[in-house]
């Protein structure tokens, strides 16, 4: 009777029996030989006098508030100073690797305006990155955009006489400012207080 012989040996999976074979090393070399094929005639073209190489002129507000809407402009030419129309241009925040925010499509006179929604979780510096691709090249412009705090509001109450009489209607208008900037969209409170009672509008 035979019996069952049992080896500690791992186990080695059918997936890496071709590591290091001959056929292993034939298929890597001529995957790595073209890879550098590819970057060596990529290279060649840019580097070539003619190649339409993006240069990226991102312009627009320094500073925003979480959830703000801003504007910015994207100008695009090329080495020789010449617009690039009809290019494709992405918007986004350079910050482990890229977020994008915003596209756009660069006008017949080289430029675009791109609007860009801030995050609500928008509280430390960023770099806005805008790219645009040209055919073989790719070219960035970088602007570094900082949370804007708001100051404390301040509300002005008027009101359309000093005195009233038993049954007259109160006319109220009120400015909310932070900053010497008006607020607006928000809800308000307004509290008419005399000895006796308070009412609430």
């Amino acid at each position: 009777m035979e019996s069952d012989k049992r080896t500690d040996e791992p186990v080695r999976p059918k997936l890496f029996d071709g590591l290091g074979t001959r056929r292993f090393w034939f298929v890597t070399g001529a995957l790595a030989f073209l890879a550098l094929a590819v970057l060596f005639f990529k290279y060649e073209r840019v580097s070539a006098s003619d190649a339409p190489v993006p240069i990226v002129t991102l312009t627009g507000p320094s500073e925003a508030a979480p959830g703000e809407t801003a504007r910015y402009a994207v100008l695009v030419r090329d080495r020789f100073g010449a617009p690039m129309p009809n290019v494709s241009v992405m918007l986004g925040f350079a910050r482990y690797g890229i977020t994008e925010v915003a596209r756009g499509t660069i006008g017949p006179g080289g430029e675009a305006v791109v609007v860009v929604r801030f995050p609500e979780d928008f509280d430390e510096q960023r770099v806005l990155r805008a790219s645009a691709e040209a055919s073989i090249a790719e070219g960035f412009g970088d602007l570094y955009v900082k949370p804007r705090t708001t100051g404390r509001p301040s509300v002005f109450v008027t009101t359309d006489k000093p005195l009233y009489q038993p049954g007259q209607t109160i006319h109220i208008r009120g400015l909310a400012m932070a900053d010497d900037k008006p607020i607006a969209q928000r809800p308000a409170i307004i509290e008419v207080r005399t000895e006796v009672v308070t009412k609430t509008l």
